[in-house]
């Protein structure tokens, strides 16, 4: 049976194959104003975070929460993110939950390998794609997160947010800070194909 490249290529390493231009939660968008700040919601569901960022994170109990934010008034404003869930997760610590693991691929490997001694020379091609798989995780994480820093008048910032999930609706009540103000938002939202397929 002549062997298949592309089978040979998952068995020796790890590939890590985000699809940023995925953005079918969009439709389900939800906005609100409140006194010139415009903020935009949607959720993702399980299928929708996997595709957009390469792995199952609702396995993992994070569920990323896509924000945009338009100041329309004449102060600047910053999201109060703890508002959004007192769990959530920065960026690094989302990557992390979700890193390819060694530790266990290598023993899979490693028993396949005493049985065919010469493939215990292959096993430094794992190590090493997996580590180049996780580093490439952190870095879009990071580039996809929403910056936490002053949005200045008449500018907008947008990105992901990651919340612990939640089955079927989640509720957020975000909050914006302006000098000497605060507004308060409400969201509802049902993640529809979550529920359905209990991801």
């Amino acid at each position: 049976m002549p062997l298949n490249l592309n089978t040979l290529k998952r068995a020796l390493t790890i590939t890590y194959a985000p699809d940023p231009t995925h953005e079918t939660f969009l439709e389900r968008a939800q906005t609100q104003t409140d006194g010139g700040i415009e903020m935009t919601v949607a959720v993702l569901d399980g299928n929708e975070s996997r595709r957009r960022f390469g792995v199952p994170m609702a396995r993992r109990g994070i569920q990323p929460v896509w924000i945009r934010i338009r100041n329309q008034s004449d102060q600047p404003c910053r999201l109060q993110v703890v508002s959004l869930s007192p769990n959530y997760f920065t960026p690094l610590e989302a990557a992390a939950v979700n890193h390819f693991g060694t530790g266990k691929r290598l023993l899979g490997f490693g028993a396949i390998g005493w049985m065919f001694l010469p493939l215990l020379a292959l096993v430094p091609l794992k190590l090493i794609s997996a580590w180049r798989a996780n580093h490439r995780m952190d870095a879009e994480f990071q580039s996809e997160a929403l910056r936490l820093r002053p949005i200045a008048p008449g500018c907008e910032a947008g990105g992901f947010v990651f919340t612990p999930q939640d089955a079927g609706t989640k509720v957020l009540a975000p909050r914006v800070y302006l000098p000497g103000a605060e507004k308060e938002f409400s969201f509802s939202m049902t993640s529809l194909a979550c529920f359905r397929q209990k991801c």
